[in-house]
């Protein structure tokens, strides 16, 4: 049988003290928490312009593209953003724009 969920009400300063404990443990168990440059994650962010040009496309196609949810994207400061990896999954799966 499947347990009840149950809510946790604590302090700001207890939530503090938690985050604290699993990420020294972690480090402890020699995991980072974050990835690194030296891991190789580096993750490119484009904007919608640089994308259309990319692309050879205006950058309505763009906006286009992302409310058609063809290509995924994260709205930053009201603009788009989009990721390397999102942008070479489109490339991917539509050969042409």
């Amino acid at each position: 049988m499947e347990q009840p969920q149950q809510i946790i009400v604590m302090s700001r300063e207890e939530l503090i003290i938690l985050i604290t404990e699993i990420v020294s443990r972690l480090l402890n168990q020699g995991i980072t928490p974050y990835p690194s440059r030296e891991d190789g994650i580096t993750t490119k962010v484009y904007t919608r312009n640089e994308v259309a040009k990319f692309l050879k496309c205006s950058p309505n196609n763009v906006t286009g593209y992302i409310r058609k949810k063809l290509l995924h994207a994260s709205v930053f400061n009201r603009q788009y953003r989009i990721s390397e990896k999102s942008l070479l999954k489109f490339i991917n799966q539509n050969s042409k724009c």
